[in-house]
């Protein structure tokens, strides 16, 4: 897909600048010409937040964030640089972002990795028959494509101790597999 481009005149603190832009990027520095700050919701829609992205980038710093973080909030405080020192003429690429995770998403990852976790739990304990919770623990990440949190590993075992999967043995930190 091909963008049109707009060509904008500034008057930096470091002189005159010619930036060569997105139209949504032409928008956003008329929205912050003003010099105030403003949050990330009153200047773009969340679909346009690469273009946001692309002028607060490291390589180009042309609008201040804060918090000074890689990933864009409707939170977050922007404001033009005015005290950009780049060349006279610069074109602005839109350069690549990743939104963050809508919350369906999320919800459907956590089912998924407690499923594995899970999965994983019964795998070792059938084959082992009987093991102590700092081994299930260790061998269940190991075993996971991720890095599961022995918090969520822990939720796991409750789980299938609760579903008559395995059981406690004599000693309170052992599980036993129920065939």
């Amino acid at each position: 897909m091909h963008y049109s481009t707009v060509e904008i005149n500034i008057d930096m603190d470091t002189g005159k600048r010619r930036f060569t832009v997105s139209p949504i990027m032409a928008e956003i520095f008329m929205t912050l010409g003003d010099g105030k700050i403003h949050t990330v919701s009153e200047v773009i829609k969340t679909e346009h937040a690469a273009h946001l992205f692309s002028l607060i980038h490291p390589k180009v710093k042309l609008v201040h964030k804060n918090p000074n973080v890689p990933r864009i909030l409707p939170g977050d405080k922007i404001k033009l640089n005015f005290k950009h020192t780049g060349p006279r003429h610069q074109r602005v690429q839109l350069l690549g972002y990743k939104a963050p995770d809508e919350p369906k998403e999320q919800e459907h990852i956590q089912v998924a990795r407690k499923q594995s976790i899970e999965a994983a739990v019964v795998r070792i304990m059938k084959a082992r028959k009987a093991i102590n919770h700092n081994e299930l623990v260790t061998e269940t990440i190991a075993m996971c494509r991720f890095d599961p949190l022995p918090a969520d590993i822990k939720v796991a075992i409750q789980s299938l101790i609760e579903k008559d999967y395995i059981n406690r043995g004599e000693q309170r930190s052992q599980y036993v597999y129920v065939a």
